[in-house]
């Protein structure tokens, strides 16, 4: 190791995304399963490609080799190699608006310099199933509530938030969870039993859920108000992401 890389580490993490600095420099957003979210520039990224090689590509897993810099926050990426590429994502738009979206998700939830394994999973788990799988309706709530539960931030879906009863209307974005006629406010996204039933089981992780498409727009509208509330800001990515899902499943 030369004296540059006094102090340097491994760590390995998921690109997130980044931006092109200069002629040949890239900050990169990673999360990362030791260490939380992590930005770092890339010295000469687009033109070594012995150093980096196509590694820092967003949604790809990677082990990064970096150092912490003081006074910055952004870390100094010394080399990249990939661990699984997930080239599967790029074959349809609907797969690269989902992986969009996942990826400004977690970047949201994440903490800089704080570890999150949970969370580094379910970006994984989701971005897993952009590359791979078939077309599903579910992929985008699943994957939001996998993201939220692992930031402490689970909604209640399975009985009333305001009392109990397992007889709910709705979803209430501002209480975090379902809820009953009774304790239903102007706030509230009226789903239908079918809605409320496909939630539940989205969030107990049952491989056979099936999104109807009838509930498809109630239940992905009012999980996307929740996560909009408890982040307080718009999410850029995840119109698109839902129209193009919603396109690719029943088109």
């Amino acid at each position: 190791m030369g004296m540059e890389a006094k102090g340097a580490r491994w760590t390995e993490s998921i690109v997130l995304g980044g931006i092109d600095v200069g002629e040949t420099d890239r900050i990169v957003h990673l999360l990362t399963e030791e260490v939380g979210r992590l930005s770092g520039v890339a010295k000469a990224a687009r033109a070594s490609l012995r150093r980096f090689g196509g590694a820092l590509e967003p949604f790809s897993t990677v082990s990064v080799r970096y150092r912490e810099r003081r006074g910055t926050p952004l870390a100094f990426l010394y080399e990249a190699e990939v661990r699984t590429a997930r080239l599967g994502i790029r074959r349809d738009l609907w797969r690269i608006a989902v992986a969009t979206y996942v990826a400004e998700l977690v970047r949201e939830l994440g903490r800089e310099r704080e570890a999150n394994s949970d969370l580094y999973r379910a970006a994984g788990w989701a971005l897993d199933r952009c590359a791979t799988a078939d077309v599903r309706g579910d992929l985008i709530v699943a994957a939001e509530l996998r993201a939220l539960g692992a930031a402490g931030l689970s909604p209640v879906v399975d009985a009333c938030v305001g009392c109990g009863i397992v007889d709910v209307v709705g979803f209430d974005p501002s209480r975090a969870g379902v809820v009953c006629e009774r304790c239903e406010t102007p706030a509230v996204h009226r789903l239908a039993p079918g809605s409320v039933r496909s939630l539940a089981a989205i969030a107990a992780e049952e491989a056979s859920v099936v999104l109807a498409r009838a509930a498809y727009r109630p239940v992905t509208n009012a999980i996307g108000a929740f996560v909009e509330y408890q982040l307080a800001r718009r999410m850029k990515a995840r119109a698109f992401a839902v129209a193009e899902l919603e396109l690719a499943c029943w088109k």
